[in-house]
């Protein structure tokens, strides 16, 4: 297939893709694909392809795509590496941790009140995003990546906060 996909603050690319599968993950659906561009395995919002043209050229797909084993690696969509991640949750929260099935791969322990949950995951983009939503009651404890990029959203919420105005009634109506 040739599609013309649309990344936000990108240009619109046209891109050749071998389509593997369709997946319907965080309420979206994907088109899991071989694309030519990349000479690798990628993931396509279905909304942000502006067109499709099926070609007339057939291809095999890799034998060695799993396609079960590839929408268990990721967090969420995001894929890349996996890594080794450890989060503590404070008492506060964990409950949450402990009724709940984030990833294939986790494992919860306690530790005293709180809880440690450990996986083997890719998608750090999303795993951080979870994680900064936990504010102080998440830590992540590895990989260093994980740690960096929570850091980076929390400094960049508290930039937002710090520099914010009052919202007065008026100010209310234009939203």
């Amino acid at each position: 297939m040739r599609i013309d996909y649309a990344t936000p603050g990108k240009r619109r690319e046209s891109r050749v893709i071998d389509p593997y599968c369709t997946w319907f993950a965080a309420g979206r659906v994907y088109v899991v694909a071989y694309c030519h561009k990349a000479e690798d395995t990628r993931t396509f919002a279905v909304q942000r392809i502006k067109h499709a043209e099926v070609l007339d050229e057939a291809f095999e797909p890799d034998p060695s795509f799993d396609p079960a084993a590839f929408t268990r690696k990721g967090f969420g969509v995001y894929h890349g590496p996996v890594y080794r991640v450890t989060i503590d949750f404070s008492p506060k929260v964990a409950h949450l941790i402990r009724e709940r099935r984030f990833h294939v791969s986790q494992q919860v322990t306690e530790v005293g009140k709180g809880v440690r949950l450990k996986m083997e995951a890719a998608g750090l983009p999303e795993i951080a995003a979870w994680v900064a939503g936990f504010g102080g009651d998440a830590r992540v404890v590895a990989p260093k990546e994980l740690v960096e990029a929570v850091k980076a959203l929390h400094l960049g919420a508290l930039e937002v906060a710090e520099t914010a105005r009052d919202v007065t009634s008026d100010d209310t109506k234009e939203l």
